[in-house]
């Protein structure tokens, strides 16, 4: 808008919370080219309260990091551990051609295909998702899947572990649900 003596006056008020108002004014006001921006703090305050608070339960979070566990062990069972380190050891041959004929051409931990459904389908009742506040626990109940993960030097069975550190991908997959929980909280 112009005022009588030519000069041009902007105000601009967003909806945005925490800024009350921005106004520009032309030279004619103060001999020079100006913004003022003024910040009403409680707006951060309320948003910096809400991400404190989704920090201090991230339950909503942990279904999605759920999902994300179940993907990384079936791609473990798939690729037989070279997903996330190194190759399950091989079965020894003679165990090899037992379960050959018992399974067929199953891959290595998958013969009755029991375990990997254990730690894949929730549903199952050796699956385990215990879930607090600042905790999730996933994995399984099973003497067998602890025996596979660790190895059992008494029945010369080798460590096949299973459940490893997340790669990259999955770690930066949960950094980013745990980081949406946050932001989400600074809404409220």
């Amino acid at each position: 808008e112009r005022n009588a003596v030519g000069s041009v006056r902007a105000a601009w008020t967003p909806r945005r919370p925490g800024l009350r108002g921005v106004q520009a004014a032309d030279a004619f006001d103060r001999a020079a080219a100006m913004i003022n921006i003024s910040w009403d703090s409680s707006a951060l305050e309320m948003r910096l309260t809400g991400m404190r608070e989704a920090l201090g339960d991230l339950r909503p979070a942990w279904p999605r990091v759920h999902e994300i566990f179940i993907a990384f062990v079936a791609e473990t069972f798939k690729s037989e551990g070279a997903y996330a380190g190194d190759k399950w050891v091989p079965l020894n041959p003679t165990y090899a051609r037992q379960k050959q004929r018992r399974w067929g051409t199953k891959p290595i931990l998958q013969a009755s295909g029991a375990l990997l459904m254990a730690f894949t389908r929730p549903s199952d009742p050796a699956h385990v998702y215990l879930t607090g506040p600042d905790f999730m626990e996933a994995g399984v109940r099973s003497v067998y899947a602890k025996a596979h993960q660790f190895g059992f030097a008494l029945r010369h069975l080798p460590a096949r572990p299973m459940i490893r550190q997340f790669t990259k991908a999955e770690g930066a997959m949960v950094v980013d649900v745990l980081l949406a929980h946050v932001l989400k909280g600074a809404q409220r």
